[in-house]
């Protein structure tokens, strides 16, 4: 298996250009930044709020591997199957399907894995593209083998045929938001800026909890911090070019920028993506009324989280990934009583609002219990043989005729 990227430079503006007289997160925080994984515990009576637009998801299953032809034994997490299409207007949009769902373009339908799984997804170019418009699947973030039938960038799956992936999720694999998008060389500047590409979140790690647990009192074991884990709001912040020096911002597909109702001062945790195929680096300014706190870059937890120091300055480029804690004040948020998101510099573009509503009260104030430990890279359970791209899964299909339909 390839190693694990190291965490790379933080991403927010100089300390001197945030809000940092503000105060820190009032809430109890438990690292193990050894294997680096964060839980998070608030005393507060959670309340999910969805954000106004809502993505599909691709579920893995073992039913599934059984209707592709493939060996569920192998693929412990399950299997799925994800298929290029085209909108079926006017747009050029690109874009995934999922069995039994509707073309999703920019971001396709939402994946997600947990540590310590093997999943098998079967990709499909179907015949209604061009014969020189192949494809692949990237995933960006994954620490998975780079070759064999796992993520290699150089597999060519043209139209009208099927490949199998296999991804095998290291039982001490980090939680965190990554992405996956298309990477056939030629094409992958068209095919992202079009909206192949799509969200992947690996789930928690329960593994490095019960060790957390068995240190601290079994404080992850409370209520109120899986439901902060749970209650968090997505954000896909796209860039399209509409000219050569010309664009268009989006915040979760709207050019207005997507709206989320959040609780009057209580903590979510907002993931953000930044999809821009000329990576140039864009500032995210968040407005008064919301305290923000930097949680993870890339997808890796910072040896600090959250943060100390709040910021409603960040800065991300196209593929980067940023986390962070945010809560809203509706006695600061004017009279509005919203609070703008806005990317770019001067007066930049609106990407999100979040409208501060009513809710519960507010947590009390607990401290950072342990940050002390030194980082080191997690280890990596040796992938299984793979000798050839198509040869190395039980049943991985090289062409749609060998896979059920």
């Amino acid at each position: 298996p390839q190693s694990p990227r190291p965490a790379g430079r933080a991403l927010e503006r100089p300390a001197n250009d945030d809000l940092s007289d503000r105060p820190e997160p009032k809430m109890r925080l438990l690292v193990d930044c050894c294997l680096g994984v964060v839980a998070w515990s608030l005393v507060t009576n959670t309340v999910h709020v969805r954000a106004a637009m809502a993505f599909d998801t691709l579920t893995f299953s073992s039913s599934a591997c059984e209707a592709l032809g493939l060996d569920a034994a192998v693929f412990t997490g399950g299997c799925a199957r994800l298929t290029m299409c085209a909108a079926s207007d006017a747009s050029g949009a690109l874009g995934y399907r999922r069995d039994g769902g509707a073309c999703e373009s920019a971001p396709g339908p939402t994946v997600r894995v947990a540590p310590g799984a093997t999943y098998g997804l079967v990709f499909c170019v179907p015949t209604t593209f061009a014969a020189d418009d192949w494809s692949n699947v990237h995933t960006h973030g994954l620490h998975v083998s780079g070759s064999g039938n796992s993520d290699d960038i150089t597999r060519h799956v043209s139209p009208g045929d099927c490949v199998v992936y296999q991804y095998d999720v290291a039982r001490d694999h980090m939680g965190g938001t990554n992405w996956y998008h298309a990477h056939a060389h030629g094409h992958t500047e068209r095919h992202v800026s079009s909206g192949l590409y799509g969200v992947v979140l690996v789930g928690e790690n329960e593994r490095v909890f019960a060790a957390a647990d068995a240190a601290e009192g079994n404080a992850t074991a409370d209520a109120d911090v899986r439901a902060f884990l749970a209650n968090d709001l997505l954000l896909v912040i796209a860039y399209r070019a509409t000219g050569r020096d010309e664009g268009q911002w989006y915040g979760n597909r709207a050019a207005a920028g997507d709206t989320f109702d959040v609780v009057d001062r209580q903590w979510y945790r907002l993931r953000m993506l930044m999809v821009r195929a000329d990576a140039e680096p864009e500032q995210l300014v968040f407005g008064a009324g919301c305290q923000v706190h930097a949680v993870a870059h890339d997808g890796v937890y910072r040896r600090a989280v959250p943060r100390a120091a709040a910021s409603n300055r960040y800065v991300m480029t196209g593929a980067s990934r940023l986390d962070v804690a945010l809560r809203c004040d509706k006695s600061a948020a004017g009279e509005s009583g919203r609070v703008e998101l806005r990317v770019g510099n001067g007066a930049g573009h609106v990407v999100a609002r979040f409208t501060v509503v009513d809710g519960a009260a507010a947590s009390s104030a607990t401290p950072v219990l342990r940050l002390d430990c030194k980082p080191r890279a997690p280890s990596l359970s040796p992938a299984p043989s793979m000798a050839a791209q198509d040869a190395g899964v039980t049943g991985a299909p090289r062409s749609p005729a060998a896979v059920k339909r």
